[in-house]
């Protein structure tokens, strides 16, 4: 399968991009990782808080699913359809039916916590697709996106950039390795009796976090005032405030 059809340029961004674009080598980066449920989104969230923009590789695959439906729901009406078989190949005949009864749509990408049917369309295509095409595919559009933030702060600015970036969903080990090739570092979350649906939890995206090796560890067991203090005393180890 070429993935004609399904790929997503964003040339918008690239843009943006200065010639061997920014860097973040000056930058704090802290990944998240840590089971569904234990809590890496609030971690990211309170890092913001603290001044930290927030990314994460999900988003890009967010976009691309979002893509995905729209071309298979409206596709067809502008001369863009065609590759059923190989959306079928990919996604499997029970999701496939669920986009053309509309019981899957672009917007529900976004829903938190996902739909199971939802979930499994995200899985299939970032790991059983894209990553089956190159391990680093996420890796690569994050950083670039990254980069092309800075580029942009840089021409607005002339010399700012993202001092300070989280990355909320770290599952694979690769990815925590681009982290720490840009002098980054891993926090893992735990939740006690936090435990995913099956369905997640089997998944390679899921127990693949568990080979990661983390520099830090936050125990997510009480309230998020709790939670808050403990990733303010973790970041204040890493930022001049």
């Amino acid at each position: 399968m070429t993935g004609e059809g399904i790929t997503v340029r964003n040339q918008g961004a690239k843009a943006l991009a200065i010639s061997g674009a920014m860097k973040l080598c000056g930058s704090t980066i802290i990944g998240i990782t840590g089971f569904s449920g234990s809590g890496k989104d609030t971690v990211a969230a309170l890092l913001a808080m603290r001044g930290f923009t927030r990314y994460a590789f999900a988003d890009e695959l967010r976009e691309e699913v979002r893509n995905v439906i729209s071309l298979l729901l409206y596709g067809a009406e502008h001369g863009a359809g065609g590759h059923e078989d190989a959306y079928l190949e990919v996604y499997g005949k029970e999701i496939v039916e669920a986009i053309y009864a509309y019981e899957l749509l672009p917007e529900m990408v976004y829903a938190k916590p996902a739909p199971p049917l939802m979930r499994q369309l995200l899985q299939r295509h970032g790991t059983e697709f894209r990553r089956t095409q190159d391990p680093n595919y996420w890796v690569s559009k994050l950083m670039e996106k990254i980069d092309n933030s800075d580029a942009a702060l840089m021409a607005l600015y002339g010399g700012a950039n993202s001092d300070f970036v989280s990355i909320s969903d770290v599952r694979f080990a690769n990815e925590a390795d681009a982290i720490r090739e840009r002098g980054g570092k891993i926090w893992r979350v735990t939740r006690p009796n936090a435990h995913a649906p099956d369905g997640i939890l089997h998944h390679i995206s899921e127990s693949g976090q568990s080979e990661i090796v983390a520099d830090e560890t936050l125990v997510n067991d009480g309230t998020v005032y709790d939670l808050a203090l403990k990733v303010r005393g973790l970041s204040s180890r890493e930022v001049p405030f």
